[in-house]
């Protein structure tokens, strides 16, 4: 545990010093003409919906009714739509995508996610914020079966899409695409289903629930999975859930999360395995004190809904700036040293006092575990 950061010598940026900028940006949303919730947000890019009915998703009738109505899908017409942070330049670039948790359906909450992808999309990354806030929790119901294995599912259809954009002469990704360095963060429900994303990303089909077979061929090269304030399902189910091997793998979480009460992405963290053969691989495990969970996105108030949230005491909690502050450093920096191999940003896993002011003034607690160490 360490105290880190002075107030007195923040960088202008909350997010990112200027003199790691290296590239301007430009933003485009892509979808489906429907809009769902959101009519106004008119899609750049245009997708097709995709057929996740082998899932076995399920909701009850009543519910299922509603979404389709309100919110613009059915089970076997999932959107696949988000925002797409894309950097300067005609050089093939990495991707990172950006899954959010369940937080309201009313609200765009893919978007709360800027303060990540705008420093990564200036290192040179192309980002994408996915919208899956269909499968969230609606005021007529939930989905009962499926839910997170769509989430992870609909990751890599995303990155299918990406693509299929990246061999299509004219359009603005053409020939953009370096699909062989990927990182996927997820928060919350969306850190469970980029675990599960990594796991569906190698295997040659998946049978659902209900013995629907359905055949893959993603095998995209995603070299980095991170959770943060991840939620894990598994832990009510009694066993461990998938364990991740040969991938740099990082759990960001707060002290004062009141939603995901227990560091659950310490499980998935200890989990990861690294085989011999395979090459340098890393892990870390990041506590902020004082950090709540809806604090990671922008775009939401509370962990507990109202009036829940009048019982609690949230004077003490880090200021949500300061949070996002933190957290961007720490995934920004975890993520340079798997997908470009930044030594210097490989020495702060090792050691993340070395991060310096980048990190506002609070405790920090950090573990990082090696596949060139050996315990002996």
């Amino acid at each position: 545990m360490h105290v880190s950061g002075d107030y007195d010598s923040r960088i202008r940026d909350p997010y990112v010093p200027e003199s790691s900028r290296i590239c301007a940006f430009e933003l485009a949303y892509y979808g489906d003409r429907s809009g769902g919730r959101y009519p106004e947000i008119a899609p750049e890019w245009l997708t097709k919906p995709v057929d996740g009915s082998f899932l076995g998703l399920r909701s009850d009738g009543f519910d299922s009714a509603v979404r389709q109505r309100e919110l613009g899908f059915s089970m076997d017409s999932l959107p696949v739509r988000g925002v797409a942070y894309v950097p300067d330049g005609s050089a093939p670039a990495p991707v990172v995508v950006i899954v959010h948790g369940s937080h309201p359906e009313q609200a765009p909450v893919y978007e709360g996610y800027g303060y990540l992808c705008r420093p990564l999309a200036e290192k040179g990354y192309i980002v994408l914020s996915v919208d899956e806030n269909f499968l969230n929790d609606c005021w007529s119901g939930w989905i009962k079966r499926g839910e997170m294995e769509a989430r992870g599912w609909l990751v890599l259809k995303h990155l299918e899409q990406l693509r299929r954009w990246n061999e299509t002469p004219g359009h603005p990704l053409f020939g953009r695409v370096d699909l062989s360095k990927v990182a996927l963060v997820g928060h919350s429900r969306g850190g469970r289903a980029m675990s599960l994303a990594f796991k569906f990303n190698s295997m040659s089909g998946y049978s659902g629930p209900d013995g629907r077979y359905e055949k893959f061929d993603f095998g995209f090269g995603i070299r980095t999975v991170a959770g943060i304030a991840s939620y894990d399902d598994y832990l009510f189910q009694g066993n461990r859930g998938p364990e991740l091997t040969d991938v740099d793998y990082l759990a960001v979480f707060g002290s004062h999360d009141l939603d995901v009460f227990y560091p659950s992405a310490l499980r998935t963290y200890f989990g990861v395995r690294f085989s011999p053969a395979s090459g340098f691989h890393m892990k870390q495990a990041f506590c902020i004190y004082r950090a709540t969970h809806a604090g990671f996105n922008s775009m939401c108030g509370y962990d507990l809904s109202f009036p829940l949230r009048l019982l609690v005491n949230n004077r003490n909690n880090l200021h949500p700036e300061d949070q996002r502050q933190a957290t961007c450093v720490v995934v920004v920096n975890f993520i340079e040293a798997s997908i470009r191999g930044n030594r210097r940003a490989i020495a702060e896993v090792r050691d993340y006092r070395l991060l310096g002011a980048g990190l506002p003034y609070n405790y920090y607690m950090s573990l990082a575990e090696f596949s060139d160490e050996r315990i002996i």
